[in-house]
């Protein structure tokens, strides 16, 4: 029950951030962790209960769940900038339309004044017109906005493979650091 209250309030969170474009990159670990990486941190560590009492391995999978789902959700915002259609049939450029503000677009506009971020910003408010969509787009990779997100998702994807090394080698243990590598390399 812990799992899916965090679930909502990172819901209520971002809904509230993001009808004031207003949000931050600590905001907007908050929103990603209690969203997304929770259910896969739960997951894991149920997963490491029914099979283990070693308090070790459940902290790893914890750990590994939680890191992975939010290496797995960054990559996810990178991709509505950097890709011609992902996998759920959602366009580029979707969550740009829906307002929301994710850490490529967060990067990029703590690179620039407060006057340039507020023009970027009401193009994300005008959003339904396809050319502001685009020029937002061109903003974030003008300013490292997908670099640096990848660059962070790569760092959680190690924080996961990292909690894997207190587990004996096995094909559990392969398939764990596949599904790391999985999260990071896909396209869609």
């Amino acid at each position: 029950t812990n799992t899916v209250k965090r679930m909502a309030e990172g819901e209520l969170l971002q809904i509230q951030k993001t009808r004031k474009l207003d949000i931050d990159e600590k905001t907007y670990f908050q929103v990603i962790k209690d969203k997304t990486a929770s259910l896969l941190e739960t997951c894991c560590q149920v997963g490491a209960l029914s099979g283990s009492e070693n308090e070790k391995y459940i902290e790893a999978m914890r750990v590994y769940g939680e890191s992975l789902g939010i290496a797995f959700q960054i990559k996810d915002d990178t991709l509505d900038y950097d890709s011609n259609y992902n996998l759920f049939g959602k366009k580029v450029g979707s969550d740009i339309k829906e307002k929301k503000i994710t850490l490529p677009l967060i990067h990029a506009l703590s690179q620039v004044s407060k006057d340039e971020a507020s023009s970027i910003k009401k193009l994300v408010r005008n959003a339904k017109e396809h050319k502001n969509v685009e020029r937002v787009i061109e903003f974030v990779k003008k300013y490292d906005g997908l670099t640096y997100s990848l660059d962070t998702a790569v760092q959680y994807a190690h924080k996961a493979r990292t909690a894997l090394q207190v587990f004996p080698e096995s094909p559990s243990k392969t398939a764990l650091d596949f599904l790391v590598d999985f999260v990071i390399n896909r396209k869609n």
